[in-house]
């Protein structure tokens, strides 16, 4: 367990490149199965004032959204989140979403009390979500949403939330 104490500087620095049997540990109770993930940790400030950058890639993700659908395939990633006391802002994530490029940035207030919730202190409805999509086959998301979704048509284009 790590303990903080609230009155004293951080200065937090950790880095991990690809190791399966590390990453298959911290990984077996979730619905996550990273392929060659390497992330670098950055911590200074201090507890009331905390600024970071965290940088993850990795080749591959397979993520389970429910027992009835095939994991989800996101690849190719790479992407840095910068943090301070106010914001947690996704610069710019890179990658293929079941092999359809995408790029998203959010931006992220955070709440001015803030207890060991990250659930509650990433408000969707607050963020600014912009996601680019250009060229995407509809068809290799057919599986996840087949009454939905059909089999041919491309292109999501541009988003902001």
């Amino acid at each position: 367990l790590l303990q903080f104490l609230q009155s004293r500087p951080i200065d937090f620095h950790a880095s991990t490149r690809p190791n399966s049997a590390f990453w298959d540990r911290v990984t077996s109770k979730t619905k996550l199965k990273p392929k060659d993930p390497s992330l670098d940790v950055v911590l200074t400030g201090d507890f009331n004032h905390p600024e970071g950058t965290l940088r993850v890639a990795f080749s591959n993700l397979d993520i389970t959204l429910t027992s009835n659908l095939p994991p989800l395939r996101v690849s190719g990633v790479a992407t840095t989140v910068d943090l301070s006391r106010s914001r947690l802002v996704l610069k710019e994530f890179q990658g293929f979403v079941e092999g359809q490029p995408i790029k998203l940035a959010a931006d992220f207030p955070l709440p001015e009390k803030f207890d060991s919730s990250w659930k509650d202190a990433l408000d969707w409805r607050r963020a600014n979500v912009a996601l680019h999509a250009s060229g995407v086959e509809l068809a290799a998301f057919t599986k996840f949403a087949p009454n939905i979704l059909a089999p041919r048509g491309a292109e999501i284009g541009r988003a902001h939330v």
